[in-house]
């Protein structure tokens, strides 16, 4: 059994996150979390206790791959060595890359290289229509990752997320919109969680897989799934597609989550 998961708000949680969702934020992070990424010197990431030795059984046993649609050089800001655990293979930039033993697998990057061409003339291209239908006050920063997908930081106070289904629209089907926090992603359809954790598990020899994902990016890993795994926030929840998607709803709200989702694993 394999157990793929993404990562930000799904198993480690941002002190943004936190603020959000917690009165006092700095009792359960005293209590019950260990910080497992600085960002610029500072605390930025925590992830609970109580999920460690878990992780670290299934590290052990080889079934645990981390999926996310960070970059490269961000998934490696992330310190599980400091906890026992090094994941033989992970996926980052939402499947466009595959790292074994923290090096960039050649043949899936080969791979990837043959569908994602003309990249930054595209990504320039989705940016300027997404910008002529979010209006200029919503927007913090722009981004490009890896020269593979973009994304806007917003001022989500200021996003009407009613925007959403005409942004969709107006870049057609080869684009996959997702809403996370404050951070507005366009996808590549060619880049997929899923597609390329298919890769990993003819590495491994593995066919079953327990996954867990909070946005609407890691639903084609999730639904793909023996058994897919969701928290009780973010864009799939909000949205109530676990019923649709058959997807298991863990217990325990916010970072609590997390500790329900390794129960069900």
């Amino acid at each position: 059994m394999i157990f793929a998961s993404d990562l930000d708000q799904t198993l480690i949680y941002s002190i943004n996150f936190m603020d959000k969702h917690y009165t006092n934020p700095e009792v359960i992070i005293q209590s019950s979390l260990s910080l497992i990424e600085y960002y610029n010197g500072k605390p930025l990431c925590y992830i609970h206790n109580h999920i460690i030795d878990k992780l670290k059984q299934l590290d052990n046993q080889g079934s645990f791959v981390p999926v996310t649609t960070r970059t490269e050089e961000q998934y490696k800001r992330i310190e599980f060595g400091k906890l026992g655990i090094q994941p033989t293979y992970a996926i980052t930039s939402n499947g466009a890359k595959v790292l074994k033993n923290g090096e960039v697998d050649k043949e899936w990057e080969n791979t990837m290289k043959l569908k994602l061409t003309d990249r930054a003339s595209e990504n320039h291209r989705i940016i300027q229509l997404a910008q002529d239908i979010i209006p200029q006050q919503c927007i913090k920063k722009i981004r490009t990752a890896e020269n593979i997908f973009s994304y806007i930081v917003l001022y989500r106070e200021l996003f009407n997320e009613q925007l959403l289904p005409q942004i969709e629209k107006k870049l057609g089907g080869d684009w996959h919109v997702s809403l996370q926090g404050n951070k507005l992603y366009f996808m590549p359809s060619a880049v997929s969680k899923w597609n390329a954790l298919q890769y990993v598990l003819q590495q491994l020899e593995q066919d079953k897989v327990i996954a867990a994902g909070d946005s609407l990016l890691d639903l084609p890993l999730l639904k793909n799934a023996h058994l897919g795994i969701i928290p009780s926030h973010g864009e799939i929840f909000n949205q109530s597609l676990q019923d649709r998607f058959s997807l298991k709803v863990a217990k325990g709200k916010a970072i609590e989550a997390s500790v329900g989702i390794l129960n069900l694993v």
